[in-house]
């Protein structure tokens, strides 16, 4: 008799194998986690030549949305790109749509990964920006949170679009470059 598998086990398998070859990938891995954290700090010299004081904002508060868009951007919709695109090359999504795994459960396992990796960097760049850059606490946590949730949502979509239209992983660093 053989067991019977539930969407919730089928995905968090998905999601073990894609967080296994996230790891094994060192480029991705790279350009998933290194350059949103280093990418916004970057750029604090600049804004610190705006004059940002005469409407009411701070350095911390123009960094910190800029972080978290480049977390998004780069960690998350870049990555999946790549990823998504290079499952398709190899035959991945195939065998897996042959198998027991629905298309929404097989993007959806597919970018579970990535959007962890995203959201341990908002969390990451929120802490560093609150300490280093003495950011106050936010007036409505709940909709910076949703905002997050719901950008993580917007760019996994993005990404699996951009995918269908990206031939091969070397133009997928091509493909990315208009939302980029």
């Amino acid at each position: 008799m053989s067991a019977l598998t539930t969407p919730a086990g089928r995905l968090g398998a998905l999601a073990r194998a894609e967080f296994t070859l996230l790891g094994r990938s060192k480029a991705t891995l790279l350009t998933a986690v290194l350059i949103p954290l280093v990418l916004p700090f970057s750029l604090q010299t600049f804004v610190d030549g705006m004059e940002v004081d005469e409407v009411g904002l701070s350095v911390g508060l123009v960094l910190l949305p800029a972080a978290i868009g480049f977390a998004l951007l780069f960690g998350v919709y870049s990555a999946l790109v790549g990823i998504y695109t290079t499952r398709r090359e190899e035959l991945v999504l195939k065998r897996l749509r042959s198998g027991e795994l629905r298309d929404v459960e097989i993007l959806c396992g597919t970018a579970l990964p990535v959007g962890a990796t995203g959201i341990v960097q908002s969390l990451v760049l929120v802490a560093g920006s609150t300490v280093l850059l003495d950011l106050p606490a936010p007036h409505a946590p709940h909709l910076a949170v949703l905002g997050l949730l719901l950008g993580l949502v917007m760019c996994a979509a993005l990404a699996s679009v951009t995918a269908a239209v990206t031939r091969t992983v070397e133009s997928a660093q091509v493909t990315t470059l208009p939302f980029v």
